[in-house]
């Protein structure tokens, strides 16, 4: 299988979150042909193209989960969180300070302007996926969906 490490600036993981991870896991296996390897320590199972992470789907209702809602985010690999925070609110963004995942990596979850999420990630031991886009069901388009395209611009670019 051919692999690609992500650089800077690439989208590098996908966390669904869901009330019914079960549920979800057989719907993703069915339509995208997703497995799935238990995490420990965490209510969580990895997402999986040929063998090879590519995400994370997690259960929002279980016992010492934060309250968070139901979605599909996208995280962006990034050489510095606590940098590209900065960058983020200066560009008119809004993002949580930087935090530790064990020695995963650190992130942070941020909105731009117009309010859509995309958390950062700054790889240790976890670098984020390295599956060939190309394959069937990895991760391989992302898009925003916004009122304002002109803002948006800007603050991506």
């Amino acid at each position: 299988m051919s692999t690609r490490t992500r650089r800077p600036g690439e989208f590098c993981w996908i966390n669904m979150l869901t009330p019914e991870p079960e549920r979800a896991r057989d719907f993703f296996a069915e339509l995208l042909g997703w497995t799935y390897v238990e995490m420990t320590g965490v209510a969580g199972h990895a997402v999986q193209v040929g063998g090879r992470d590519i995400g994370g789907v997690f259960d929002v209702v279980s016992p010492g989960r934060p309250t968070a809602v139901p979605m599909i985010g996208v995280m962006v690999k990034v050489d510095s969180v606590d940098a590209t925070v900065q960058k983020v609110a200066a560009a008119g963004g809004k993002a949580t300070d930087g935090f530790d995942i064990m020695d995963a990596g650190r992130m942070a979850v941020c909105h731009d302007p117009n309010g859509a999420q995309f958390d950062l990630w700054q790889p240790k031991r976890m670098q984020g996926t390295d599956v060939d886009a190309e394959l069937p069901g990895a991760p391989s388009w992302f898009e925003t969906m916004t009122t304002d395209v002109d803002r948006a611009t800007e603050f991506y670019e």
